[in-house]
């Protein structure tokens, strides 16, 4: 079952374990990086709830590469939103949810 999407403080959120094998590593943070570029009005944040790292600006490769998100992680994301009805920020925080939960089409280890 997918992560819920919820509003609070201004952010649509979610939070997410990591299930791909080799967690948050180049590639996946290349393509959180591209997919975050898609909603230029919205800033989109990652947090490692486990160590602490973040906030991380998923429009920045670098810093996505730095977040230290291996197998079991839990991330928050977290997507600046105009209101709890903001349909966009809801659905880029559902389709980067979806995309880490589903592994970045990578194998999912349970």
């Amino acid at each position: 079952m997918n992560p819920e999407i919820f509003y609070q403080e201004s952010y649509m959120k979610s939070k997410v374990k990591i299930r791909n094998e080799y967690g948050i590593h180049a590639r996946p943070s290349a393509l959180i990086t591209k997919f975050a570029t898609k909603y230029s009005d919205n800033d989109i944040f990652i947090f490692n709830l486990d160590n602490g790292s973040g906030p991380i600006n998923c429009k920045e490769i670098m810093q996505v590469m730095t977040l230290e998100a291996p197998l079991g992680s839990t991330i928050e994301i977290q997507v600046s939103a105009m209101d709890k009805e903001d349909k966009t920020a809801r659905n880029a925080c559902r389709e980067l949810t979806d995309l880490i939960y589903e592994g970045f089409g990578e194998k999912i280890v349970e």
